[in-house]
């Protein structure tokens, strides 16, 4: 009784601004917030969802990172087609002020965990599954099939920007992406994720999708992804894809301490996902080919557990 006690003082406003507002759950989403941010709380939603055994009524603000959302994009694209979403109430149209006050006290969640487990934790639940819940229409699916068609398989989908990504002047900012891509001449095909003309780099790789859902759709279809630990490692995860993620620590680090000096410690604990293969780049090491051959290692390994032949 004393636990779930103390668990229902963890973010007391956050669930109060639920309720004043007639919705089962409080979502943050600041605008400049990372699109990972949201990815988490979709496994939240599902279970608590489930526990009440009916789709939820969220409150909560439309995607607004700093960068990687196009004119066409959806508001709310990680609830699309979600069967344990009722409904969204745009928080920035009932209450801006209140949900400004929700965004802050996700900072003061406990974070020992990973974020999905600290999120459940929170609501007196464990999650059945380390990884965001995240669907797809046919249609979508459909689409990215067309999309990929003519590349044989398998597919590798590459991800190879992000915000906390390597800066130039590093191997891990292009060179080594095409070291990769060229140790699989034969083996597999090659296409990319990310943001066109923008902070992402451009690998001269198929790069279909242009929203957010379309790049969900992309990676679905994937047989192995490898990219940055950003919101593209998360839906690969989502999806079950077995995914290789690299961490640029120093970027990494600079990043979250802007954010909140507390959550640097704890930012690797929190952020990646236990089984997929994570490589950290480190600044002493960033010129040798060590990561690199780690790297091709962990793809190939992946590669060859798939059952195309006999």
């Amino acid at each position: 009784m004393g636990q779930t006690k103390k668990r229902l003082e963890l973010l007391p406003f956050t669930k109060q601004y639920a309720r004043i507002h007639g919705a089962d759950l409080a979502i943050p989403n600041c605008p400049g917030s990372g699109v990972g941010n949201v990815l988490v709380y979709t496994r939240l939603i599902e279970e608590v969802a489930r526990s009440m055994g009916r789709p939820l009524v969220i409150v909560t603000g439309p995607l607004s990172p700093k960068v990687g959302v196009v004119a066409a994009e959806s508001a709310f694209p990680f609830y699309e087609n979600n069967p344990f979403v009722e409904r969204i109430i745009n928080a920035y149209d009932v209450d801006p002020t209140g949900f400004a006050k929700v965004n802050k006290e996700e900072e003061s969640l406990i974070q020992l965990n990973h974020i999905i487990e600290n999120l459940c934790f929170a609501y007196g639940l464990r999650p059945r599954h380390l990884r965001p819940s995240l669907f797809l229409t046919k249609e979508e699916q459909a689409w990215a099939l067309q999309a990929l068609r003519d590349l044989p398989r398998p597919l590798v989908c590459l991800h190879p920007g992000g915000t906390t990504s390597s800066p130039s002047g590093c191997p891990w900012y292009q060179t080594n992406w095409f070291r990769t891509i060229e140790a699989f001449q034969g083996e597999a095909s090659f296409f990319q994720v990310g943001r066109k003309n923008s902070v992402d780099q451009d690998l001269g790789l198929p790069n279909p999708g242009t929203t957010i859902r379309e790049a969900m759709a992309l990676i679905w279809v994937a047989d192995v992804f490898m990219g940055y630990d950003s919101s593209p490692m998360h839906m690969a995860t989502a999806f079950q894809k077995p995914v290789v993620t690299i961490i640029h620590m120093q970027r990494k680090y600079d990043w979250e301490t802007s954010l909140c000096e507390t959550f640097t410690p704890s930012v690797i604990l929190r952020w990646l996902y236990p089984f997929n293969i994570n490589f950290g780049i480190m600044p002493e090491d960033s010129d040798g080919d060590a990561l690199l051959f780690r790297v091709i290692d962990a793809i190939r390994a992946h590669l060859g557990k798939l059952a195309y032949e006999i």
